[in-house]
């Protein structure tokens, strides 16, 4: 109280001087500051800070909103996920169902068609394994009647007797035992 009174006089007097002192000053400076802050600015600030602080609390607010949408949104896709899952594994179970079905429908198929070529073959076979059998045959059959009548025309040409010639190569072609 006693400096107040010193700075009375300092008031009336109207002189104002420069106080070189700092740390006064810089008291004085800062509660006039603050003094002038909270009277002039004081309620703008809080105004400021009241808007600042709804904005705040709205943002929060919409933020949990949207993270509150997002988690049934992923949860929803996570059922939608499994979902596909499940239609996959049954999707692959009948394929492999129906790959076991053509596989094997395939299988009888080409066992039926090798089982009919190998039949054909065989049967191909046997006519040609036949028709040699028979064009042996027929040469042996020549080469005999060749020899025979190359017999026959020696004998004849040696002892005349053509007759009894013919009726024993006749004889030897006719019957194995001589007779007709």
């Amino acid at each position: 109280m006693q400096s107040f009174i010193d700075f009375l006089p300092i008031l009336v007097t109207r002189e104002f001087g420069l106080n070189t002192d700092i740390f006064e000053t810089n008291v004085i400076n800062i509660a006039i500051l603050v003094f002038g802050l909270v009277s002039f600015v004081g309620e703008i600030l809080k105004t400021s800070m009241l808007e600042r602080k709804q904005k705040i609390v709205e943002s929060v607010q919409a933020s949990e909103n949207r993270i509150t949408e997002a988690r049934l949104r992923f949860e929803e896709a996570q059922k939608q996920l499994n979902q596909v899952h499940l239609i996959i594994s049954e999707i692959k179970n009948e394929t492999k169902v129906v790959k076991t079905d053509i596989l094997t429908r395939e299988f009888s198929q080409a066992n039926d068609l090798i089982t009919k070529q190998f039949a054909s073959a065989s049967s191909v076979i046997q006519d040609r394994e036949k028709l040699v059998i028979y064009y042996v045959l027929r040469q042996v059959l020549q080469l005999t009647l060749f020899q025979a009548f190359r017999l026959f025309l020696l004998s004849m040409s040696v002892k005349g007797s053509h007759k009894k010639c013919l009726n024993d190569s006749i004889h030897l072609f006719v019957s194995p035992g001589g007779k007709i």
